[in-house]
């Protein structure tokens, strides 16, 4: 079906470049279809404003299907990247937040300096997001009760009254107080927050659950009485860094703790890298296959080596991590 619906004569040129484009959604032909789209523009004698409507929307059909799985590998990346980069698509804001999340589901991340958070000896830190607010649920407490006993008359309208006071509090109601204002970092190790007042570390293998809201994060922590609720930053962005960066520090206790020979892996990707027609899903399961460590693994390490691809992506995200401007407490 034609992407291009409009009253005017379509021209074999055209209907060749619409054509084109309809193949784009194919992930085995997305490479030969962008190559061939310059010339087929060329020919197609559409206007550059249909030209970029057309674009527009084939990238955008093109995307729906690449994030589906809410999972990018390094080559999708690098394949989806080049789509929007020859349709000449700019990116909108949400899309970029979908497609970073899809990367960092994919084992993407990547080792930042950090600004405000001082890391252990061998830890990384991912991402870093401010200003964070630490927020307590507070329970709002009546009183509720009534006297017990008799009571006798004494003299003309006065009575005198005998007993106790029997009575106990009643929840009402409760509501969400902020009480600390900081910074919020995801390591290779935890999950810190660091306030004028508190500083709090979750530990990735101490988290039982997270429940992920637009605005925050609620943390269910086992050596944790109560939650911890964060707010003020996108939270199915830092879930994401955190179920990856936990993901990974399984992984490399899979391996007895040693990264030897993932560094190993490492070094044969940088040569590998180089070559022509490379391909990132064949190598890892071809040194999955040599070295006998389990293709997750080796997958969510190496995501470490995609940052060359993707320092235009990280540059974008990082007015995403602001907080909104319209937030109710």
């Amino acid at each position: 079906m034609p992407l291009f619906r409009r009253a005017r004569e379509t021209t074999p040129g055209a209907q060749a470049y619409e054509s084109l484009l309809e193949r784009l959604a194919g992930a085995a032909e997305a490479e030969t279809v962008l190559g061939a789209l310059p010339g087929a523009a060329a020919a197609s004698g559409l206007s550059q404003k249909q030209l970029t409507e057309l674009n527009h929307d084939a990238f955008h059909r093109y995307a729906e299907q690449a994030l589906a799985r809410e999972t990018l590998t390094n080559n999708e990346y690098i394949a989806f990247d080049q789509a929007a980069t020859a349709l000449g698509v700019e990116i909108s804001d949400e899309l970029t937040a979908r497609t970073l999340i899809a990367v960092i589901n994919g084992g993407l991340l990547i080792a930042i300096a950090p600004a405000a958070v001082m890391p252990e000896p061998g830890e990384a830190v991912y991402s870093e997001v401010g200003p964070v607010t630490l927020m307590k649920e507070l329970r709002q407490r009546d009183f509720s009760g009534g006297y017990g006993g008799v009571s006798f008359r004494v003299a003309k309208g006065v009575r005198v009254s005998t007993g106790r006071f029997g009575g106990h509090s009643v929840q009402t109601h409760t509501k969400l107080t902020p009480v600390d204002t900081g910074n919020l970092a995801v390591t290779s190790r935890r999950t810190i927050f660091t306030g004028s007042r508190t500083t709090l570390a979750m530990p990735h293998d101490k988290l039982v659950g997270l429940n992920i809201y637009d605005d925050g994060l609620l943390f269910h922590a086992s050596n944790r009485q109560t939650p911890v609720l964060l707010t003020g930053f996108r939270g199915e962005l830092v879930a994401a860094y955190i179920n990856a960066a936990a993901q990974r520090q399984l992984a490399r206790q899979a391996t007895g703790g040693s990264d030897d020979a993932l560094a190993d892996i490492a070094h044969r990707l940088d040569a590998a890298m180089t070559g022509p027609g490379f391909d990132f899903e064949r190598f890892v399961l071809e040194e999955a296959t040599r070295t006998g460590i389990p293709q997750e693994t080796v997958r969510s390490y190496l995501g470490t080596y995609a940052q060359k691809r993707a320092k235009e992506l990280q540059e974008q995200v990082q007015a995403l991590e602001a907080p909104p401007s319209d937030r109710d407490f």
